[in-house]
């Protein structure tokens, strides 16, 4: 990834129950190392390969991370670890610099509807693709001049 990565050390919290399924978690300003509001991050727990992106809104709560029990189980943080400090790795990535991380975090969102609209719009972008490619060499083919 070529991304900046932010080491922060904070508590496990649960998230409000508006932000339940919508792929966000929130880190408190001051604890945010410069990422900016309405980020898409890369976060996993330090030392582990697998990274789990959201989109990082803010929290009045100081050293603490909220999330919901989704991302806490893909991170491998059950309930039990709530209210305990975690090592997170946050991946910042820029405008249009990381493309698979954006697509990644399409296809694994948390809401089935999105998960779903993401997947006809890709499945639809393939099959224009390949009859463009059909129709060219039939073209090719048929009217040899």
């Amino acid at each position: 990834m070529s991304t900046k990565t932010h080491n922060l050390r904070l508590t496990i919290d649960t998230i409000g129950e508006d932000d339940v399924r919508k792929a966000y978690i929130r880190i408190n300003e001051d604890n945010r190392d410069n990422i900016d509001y309405e980020s898409l991050v890369g976060l996993r727990l330090k030392g582990e390969k697998k990274w789990v992106y959201r989109i990082m809104l803010g929290t009045t709560k100081i050293d603490t991370i909220r999330m919901d029990e989704t991302t806490r189980l893909k991170l491998g943080i059950n309930k039990s670890k709530l209210g305990d400090w975690a090592d997170l790795e946050v991946a910042e990535f820029s405008c249009l610099s990381d493309i698979l991380p954006r697509i990644q975090y399409a296809r694994n969102h948390p809401d089935p509807s999105y998960r779903i609209s993401i997947k006809i719009a890709f499945w639809l972008g393939f099959f224009s693709i390949v009859l463009s490619a059909l129709i060219t060499i039939l073209t090719a083919i048929f009217f040899k001049s």
